[in-house]
C-alpha cells in the first residue's frame, strides 16, 4: 500500500527582541502659542492680519477705537477745568508778587512762595490735561507706547484672529483677562500632544522614539522623541487617561 508522507516546515532557533508597540492619539501643536490681547477697552477699528500670515515681533495687528465711559470722562475734563483756574490764579498772583518786589513792598521769601504755588498748579493743570488723554485717547502723548495699537509680541505665523472689525474688546488688568485678538505661534518648533491608558503608560518613558502619523496624509511619517509624561492622569468616560508630549 502507498505510504501517505507529510512535508514538515523547520527553521532555525535565534534570538531576537520582541517589540511592543502601544496606539496613542493626539495632535500636532506648536510649542509656544501666544494669545495677543486688548491693553484697552473700546472698539475693533481695524484688522490687520489674516490667519496663515507670517508676522515679526512688534506688527501692527489690528487697532481700538476707545470708547470713554460719561462719568469717567464728565470727571476728567471737570478736573481739567479746575486746575486750569487755579493755574490761572496761580500765576496771576505770581505776577503781582514781582510787580510788588519791584517797588519793594515785599519780601523775595513772598515771591518764592507764589512762584512754587504757580508751578504745583501747572503741574496739576499738566497731570489733568494727561488724564482726560487717557479717557479719550487710551494713552497720553509722547508715552512711547500707544495702547490703541495692538502689536504681537512674538514672530511667527498667526493662527486664530478672533474679532472681527466692530467688535467690542475689553482691556486686559488685574481682574480681567481680556478679550484675545489673535493668536500667534512659531510654526518651526512643534509637538506631539496625546494621551495614553494607564495599562499602557508603566512600559513607555521619558526619551522613547515615537513614529507620528498624520490623518490627513497618508503616506507621510513623522519621527519624535517622548519628553514628558503627565505624573497625574485623567478621568475620561470612565477610563484613566495620562497626557504626554514629545518633539516633533
Amino acid at each position: 500500500s502507498d505510504i501517505e508522507t507529510e512535508d514538515v516546515r523547520t527553521t532555525e532557533v535565534f534570538l531576537a527582541d520582541i517589540e511592543q508597540k502601544t496606539v496613542a492619539t493626539g495632535s500636532i501643536l506648536p510649542r509656544n502659542e501666544v494669545a495677543i490681547k486688548s491693553r484697552v477697552s473700546g472698539l475693533v477699528e481695524t484688522v490687520l492680519v489674516e490667519p496663515g500670515q507670517v508676522v515679526e515681533a512688534g506688527s501692527l495687528i489690528a487697532t481700538i477705537r476707545v470708547i470713554p465711559d460719561d462719568a469717567t470722562l464728565n470727571n476728567a475734563e471737570a478736573s481739567l477745568e479746575q486746575a486750569t483756574i487755579q493755574r490761572t490764579d496761580a500765576l496771576a498772583e505770581y505776577e503781582r508778587a514781582q510787580r510788588l518786589l519791584e517797588a519793594q513792598a515785599i519780601s523775595q521769601a513772598e515771591v518764592d512762595t507764589s512762584s512754587t504755588a504757580y508751578q504745583l498748579a501747572q503741574q496739576k493743570y499738566a497731570s489733568a490735561l494727561s488724564a482726560l488723554e487717557v479717557v479719550r485717547e487710551g494713552a497720553r502723548s509722547g508715552a512711547g507706547v500707544v495702547n490703541t495699537e495692538i502689536r504681537t509680541t512674538v514672530s511667527g505665523m498667526v493662527l486664530t484672529v478672533d474679532v472681527k472689525e466692530g467688535a467690542s474688546v475689553i482691556e486686559s488688568n488685574t481682574f480681567n483677562e481680556g478679550t484675545p485678538i489673535a493668536s500667534v505661534a512659531d510654526m518651526s518648533d512643534l509637538i506631539f500632544m496625546g494621551f495614553i491608558d494607564e495599562a499602557e503608560v508603566g512600559k513607555i518613558e521619558e526619551g522613547m522614539a515615537l513614529d507620528i502619523t498624520v490623518g490627513a496624509y497618508d503616506d507621510l511619517s513623522l519621527t519624535g522623541t517622548l519628553e514628558h509624561i503627565s505624573p497625574k492622569g485623567l478621568d475620561q468616560e470612565g477610563a484613566v487617561q495620562f497626557e504626554f508630549r514629545a518633539s516633533v
